[in-house]
């Protein structure tokens, strides 16, 4: 592993600090680009989506812009699968760093359709690549194009580096995004709660849902005051954030109870010296979920099973009762819901209860 200079760590930390220095989606293609044309000198720098069939979904954002036609995303779509980037990420969703000689020849990359049809055009002859992930099943592809000198060692070290940090950057775009709703007043449209604090760590904003969040989780909430163990964990990030350290995303806040587990991440905004909190709650279901169908008591209980996907024997052994009593309760399910197979009453349930 190369050892970077002082003057290559300076121009990393600038590059994070520019990443950090908002969280919209409207500034995120800007903010993205410079970071890595600072860090990175190249020809092209190129952001691309892969969704959750291993499809290539578009070009997101590209620097010089207006060099790529409609008609080259066409091409690049088609031919996708000659690329190695296709072939080891794609099929692993391995998030990585690494340049296209590390795979193959860069002699025997230029002999495909994809370098002949696409990247010639730009100077592609070296390329250096990074695969994140943005959500569960979606892959961010950045890629960074020059004409025959191909990335060093130190470069690819750079990237390793920086690419957590725009990934960072992406999922705060988002989850910002999703506080702005709530702000706006469509709370009950979010599946996020948010609290915006200030600098000095008061609340501005409280969501309902994510004034509901820290009730159920937290018995020392009271009012617009957070509880004290978020309230550490709180300035323990904001400290690290506004340090001359080598800045880390921080981690969320986890906290869990008989029912579920919440997940709070903080974003921090240097413009307005802000910090954001988005509350993403996961729970278990019970049967108590399902109450709300119309159903009796036995056959909710014997919905519930099937959810877990238990069979008619178990499901008996679970209720107390003969596996013939459970197909006649299955049956009255399926008439009461409208459908006609166990899998159909199951996804029924869950689009009515709101899941």
């Amino acid at each position: 592993m190369p050892r970077l200079s002082h003057a290559d760590t300076l121009v990393l930390l600038d590059s994070i600090k520019l990443l950090n220095s908002d969280c919209s989606s409207e500034t995120l293609p800007d903010r993205t680009l410079q970071s890595v044309i600072s860090v990175i000198p190249n020809e092209m720098t190129a952001f691309d989506g892969f969704g959750g069939e291993h499809e290539y979904s578009g070009s997101l954002w590209y620097s010089p812009p207006g060099t790529v036609s409609q008609e080259s995303i066409q091409i690049l779509g088609e031919l996708i699968h000659e690329h190695p980037y296709f072939l080891h990420c794609m099929r692993t969703m391995h998030e990585e760093t690494f340049r296209i000689s590390d795979f193959v020849s860069l002699k025997k990359f230029q002999k495909t359709a994809l370098f002949n049809e696409f990247y010639r055009q730009f100077e592609g002859d070296t390329q250096i690549t990074s695969a994140m992930r943005v959500s569960p099943k979606n892959l961010v592809v950045l890629s960074m194009l020059r004409p025959k000198r191909d990335f060093n060692d130190q470069e690819f070290e750079l990237l390793g580096m920086l690419t957590p940090h725009i990934a960072a950057a992406f999922r705060n775009a988002k989850a910002f995004d999703a506080v702005r709703v709530a702000k706006n007043g469509l709370a009950r449209a979010a599946t996020k709660g948010a609290i915006v604090l200030s600098g000095e760590c008061t609340v501005l904003f409280l969501s309902d849902l994510a004034k509901l969040y820290l009730e159920r989780y937290f018995t020392d909430f009271l009012g617009n005051r957070l509880p004290d163990e978020l309230m550490r964990s709180v300035r323990e990030a904001k400290q690290k954030f506004q340090s001359a350290d080598y800045y880390k995303p921080a981690d969320p806040f986890v906290t869990r109870n008989l029912d579920g587990e919440l997940r709070i991440r903080m974003l921090f905004d240097s413009t307005t010296d802000e910090i954001t909190l988005v509350l993403e709650e996961v729970r278990e279901l019970t049967a108590r979920d399902f109450d709300s169908l119309g159903l009796t008591r036995k056959e909710t209980e014997v919905l519930f099973w099937i959810f877990k996907g238990k069979t008619d024997a178990t499901i008996g052994e679970l209720c107390g009762i003969s596996v013939r009593t459970v197909q006649k309760h299955t049956e009255h399910i399926f008439t009461k819901l409208g459908v006609e197979s166990r899998t159909a009453a199951v996804m029924a349930a869950l689009d009515r209860i709101g899941t």
